[in-house]
């Protein structure tokens, strides 16, 4: 891998441990990992980023790739939510990020907008949960995410790999669900069904109504999370569907890195015609020319 190489560090947020990788310098972009997963499978992706004026902040979430676990009350979105919040204020960013999300990490942060709206530039999602609950959500029966518990729709989660790619990619997939398995079983059982039960179709479209950049990425081949409510939901930009299952990003992160790049372009384009400078974006334009350093600093919620 040419360019900046990634760098793991720990550091302590609310006085738990946290692994987190970091790449390249400029705007902060927060990447949230998918359930099972670490940031380290999605790296080749990320580096589309990490030389274009992106600083690449991607934490293992609580629980997984050395990161502690959540209390026993915190297995919730609000509780994800705070976290990132404090994780955000540790690092020393001052101001708004760009956010994107995939599957679990997808639903957190939509929460995350949702309950921290001041601390988010922008937001892609990339089949993010929430959209199609399971059978412990609220939705009839025809607008379940799965009928399965969670340990099925765990084993349905390693089989939406697709299976040319098995090769190359179970050490990758080995490397980074084994040891959270089994060094913190219920703690993966317990986030599973954070995802799992999800319902966040109305907090995305206050997002989308309240003028947040929402972008979402859907794989055309997807049986286990499913856009559900969220495919109603009208944005700024259509949602773009790719070819692949739930792994794509992991199976391609060729596409997943060009996807990516390309959406932090739309971001970026939209912000600058809201700010009354429209740019024209040609092959090979930068983000960093797109994405010009953000100068607003976080606005802090005023007390209750």
């Amino acid at each position: 891998m040419s360019g900046p190489q990634p760098d793991w560090r720990t550091i302590e947020v609310g006085g738990r441990n946290v692994r987190v990788m970091e790449a390249g310098s400029g705007e902060p972009l927060l990447f949230l990992h998918g359930w099972g997963l670490t940031p380290r499978i999605y790296t080749r992706a990320l580096a589309h980023l990490y030389g274009e004026g992106v600083r690449v902040i991607a934490p293992a979430l609580p629980g997984y790739a050395g990161s502690d676990a959540p209390p026993k009350e915190g297995f919730s979105l609000d509780w994800y939510a705070a976290h990132t919040e404090q994780l955000l204020e540790v690092l020393g960013i001052t101001a708004p990020v760009l956010l994107a999300g995939h599957s679990l990490g997808g639903g957190i942060a939509i929460r995350f907008a949702t309950n921290h709206p001041e601390w988010v530039r922008s937001l892609t999602l990339v089949d993010p949960v929430g959209g199609a609950p399971s059978k412990f959500g609220r939705r009839s029966a025809g607008e379940v995410m799965t009928h399965r518990p969670w340990y099925q729709w765990a084993v349905g989660a390693v089989r939406e790999a697709d299976p040319r790619l098995l090769p190359r990619l179970v050490p990758g997939v080995l490397r980074d669900f084994l040891p959270s398995a089994l060094r913190r079983p219920i703690s993966m059982a317990m986030s599973g069904l954070t995802a799992l039960t999800a319902d966040l179709a109305e907090e995305a479209r206050e997002l989308v109504e309240g003028g947040m950049a929402v972008i979402f990425v859907w794989g055309d081949q997807d049986r286990l999370v499913l856009p559900g409510a969220f495919a109603a939901i009208e944005s700024e930009v259509p949602a773009s569907i790719v070819r692949g299952r739930h792994g794509w990003l992991v199976s391609d992160p060729e596409q997943f890195g060009s996807v990516l790049h390309d959406a932090l372009l739309v971001h970026g384009m939209l912000e600058s015609e809201r700010r009354g400078s429209a740019i024209t974006v040609d092959e090979g334009t930068s983000l960093a020319t797109v994405l010009p350093h953000e100068r607003r600093g976080r606005a802090r919620k005023s007390p209750e």
